[in-house]
């Protein structure tokens, strides 16, 4: 290349007009350290991974029976769908979960309707339950994890401690949404039948759970102004004793007061 020809290419264009070329360079440097500055940052972006599970449950079922009569048919008519990957399949005692996974550009929420619309082609027995489509969602996985042991507290009373302590401590910080406590013993009321007593009486186990879930119920008790307050109560209705004696229900009520 000789002189007549690097004059006429754009490379001597800086060189004639060095002034100029600094001023672009300069505003694209700048308007670079702008734009960095102002790019949104977040530490956990909404992402929709392409994958979709859908979980049967057929109680009382063994995992062969599962195999054969729910896992089965469900993938011959799931195997079909656009998009699709790979799609896997679990069967155990009681429940048939598949595993559907689809392309990144795939539009999730189309594929969920085709999926909704291929189960509803499955003819399953009646002693199934209709499927479940579950999407996995990142953000709902925590964040952090702590455990607590303890050498003095029952595994009941840590799990107290944990729910009335830590739990309510841990919710007032800036920026924690939500503390859920797993793990520990709950507090259960174990309810042992004798079955001499219930022949005695001819009673059955659906009878005695029956009376037991609509022993206690919980109504609303209103409440009236006085003055510049406001009472609130929160009965505890005792069913049975109401149908018995309508007039004078047993009634233990708990007042709020609001000014």
């Amino acid at each position: 290349m000789d002189l007549s020809d690097f004059r006429r290419s754009p490379y001597f264009f800086p060189i004639k007009r060095p002034v100029l070329a600094t001023l672009v360079v300069v505003t694209l440097v700048v308007f670079g350290l702008l734009s960095l500055r102002l790019l949104p940052v977040n530490m956990m972006p909404e992402i929709a991974y392409p994958s979709i599970t859908v979980r049967t449950e057929y109680p009382g079922a063994a995992p062969e029976e599962v195999e054969q009569i729910v896992t089965y048919p469900l993938e011959q008519s799931l195997g079909i769908l656009r998009n699709l990957v790979e799609i896997s399949s679990s069967s155990r005692a009681g429940f048939s979960d598949i595993q559907l996974e689809f392309g990144w550009d795939t539009d999730m929420n189309r594929a969920t309707q085709e999926v909704r619309e291929m189960l509803d082609l499955v003819f399953l027995p009646e002693e199934v339950k209709p499927p479940l489509i579950l999407r996995y969602d990142p953000t709902l996985d925590p964040l952090m994890r702590i455990g607590l042991t303890s050498d003095s507290l029952k595994p009941r009373e840590l799990r107290l401690f944990a729910e009335r302590a830590i739990k309510t401590e841990l919710e007032k910080l800036n920026g924690v949404a939500a503390v859920k406590v797993k793990g520990g013993e709950e507090s259960e009321i174990r309810v042992e039948v004798d079955a001499a007593a219930l022949d005695l009486y001819n009673l059955t186990l659906d009878r005695i759970s029956t009376r037991i879930a609509s022993e206690n119920i919980n109504v609303a008790g209103g409440g009236f102004r006085t003055g510049r307050r406001n009472i609130f109560s929160a009965p505890s209705l005792n069913s049975s004793q109401s149908k018995k004696s309508p007039s004078s229900p047993s009634i233990s009520a708990t007042l709020r007061l609001s000014g």
